[in-house]
């Protein structure tokens, strides 16, 4: 069989372990991804990294249910399943050698195999190299694998420049592009965002965890080894919902079982009576719901809701317009040093 499934961060215990994010996961994996997986014969699984979401602690309720919806399902089909670490696999920066992968091999020693170190797998007589995340310790000898590896294909956890890491901000200070050109095809984890600049493509997360994924295309794809085929599969179930006052055709129902968003244009003529009926109706089947309007003001500029990004992207901009033409300031490192607090700290909330 020439088809498997590439799968990538899964962040599973994301927003807190929150409840509501696992029942999304599950259904997906029940409905979607393991149904498409048998209709199309596949028995392999390759997952690009970010398995968990928190590197340095693993809820027990949250491992219970990953463990019953998807790695016991895995090992149930006569699957197998090759795992990447991603950087919220590992509990360092700086290495890999304590993770959350690992002892998964342990339980699962017929489904799962761990790429501890780069190595090439034959893919019914494809070559294809795979790593994992690239640090301070391992990043000399994994440039050096990868500038004189024998593949055609290349998968890893990268950070690469050019490409969207989520929506609105672009990734500034990873590898150059130019270093995998030496590959036919490369394929990511990391960034959360689908896209493909030249030989390389992210493929994003298979869920929507926050409101910066709305919108965004999220599941899984099927690569076919015979023809170098990528087959998009999409998620259709969403966790984030925006709409605007007075579509047509718009309902309550609109935000039922998501978070929802209502952006109010000429907030001030707006009918008020009709309007607030309309939210307690939604309010009474979305999991939250709240209302902003059409023009934001911020330190006297007026910004449009529909220009709005994320936190993330509005923070990093103001880092370069406020710091990127100081001499002796390193905006690069301070850029990453941002979005790993940022990451951190957005997964101790149940919602962003």
């Amino acid at each position: 069989m020439s088809k498997c499934a590439f799968l990538s961060d899964l962040h599973f215990g994301c927003r807190a372990n929150s409840a509501i994010f696992l029942d999304n996961q599950e259904r997906f994996y029940r409905e979607v991804f393991f149904p498409r997986l048998e209709e199309e014969g596949i028995k392999t699984i390759i997952n690009f990294g970010d398995t968990w979401e928190n590197r340095t602690a693993l809820n027990p309720v949250t491992f219970k249910r990953a463990r019953e919806f998807y790695f016991d399902e895995i090992e149930r089909r006569g699957m197998k399943q090759i795992m990447i670490m991603g950087n919220h696999d590992v509990h360092y920066r700086s290495t890999n050698d304590v993770n959350l992968i690992e002892f998964l091999e342990t339980m699962y020693p017929e489904s799962v195999k761990i790429v501890r170190k780069p190595t090439v797998m034959n893919l019914d007589g494809v070559k294809f190299g795979l790593i994992s995340w690239i640090n301070r310790e391992n990043l000399e000898s994994s440039l050096e694998w990868m500038s004189t590896v024998d593949c055609e294909y290349l998968g890893g956890h990268f950070e690469i420049n050019d490409f969207e890491m989520t929506k609105g901000q672009v990734a500034t200070h990873g590898f150059d592009r130019n270093i995998f050109k030496r590959f036919e095809h490369v394929y990511s984890g990391h960034f959360h965002v689908r896209g493909t600049i030249g030989n390389i493509t992210y493929l994003s997360n298979p869920s929507q965890t926050n409101w910066g994924d709305l919108g965004l295309e999220k599941g899984f794809h099927i690569f076919d080894s015979e023809t170098g085929e990528m087959e998009p599969v999409n998620n259709p179930f969403e966790m984030f919902k925006q709409a605007t006052w007075g579509d047509d055709g718009l309902t309550p129902a609109f935000f039922d079982g998501v978070y929802g968003r209502l952006v109010v244009p000429n907030f001030a003529e707006v009918k008020r009576a009709e309007l607030d009926m309309f939210l307690q109706a939604a309010r009474e089947v979305a999991l939250n719901m709240y209302t902003i309007e059409d023009e934001i003001k911020a330190d006297g500029i007026a910004i449009r809701a529909d220009e709005v990004t994320t936190t993330a992207a509005i923070i990093d901009g103001y880092i370069q317009d406020a710091y990127g033409e100081k001499d002796g300031v390193d905006v690069g490192r301070l850029k990453r040093d941002f979005d790993t607090l940022y990451s951190e700290a957005s997964s101790k909330l149940e919602i962003e």
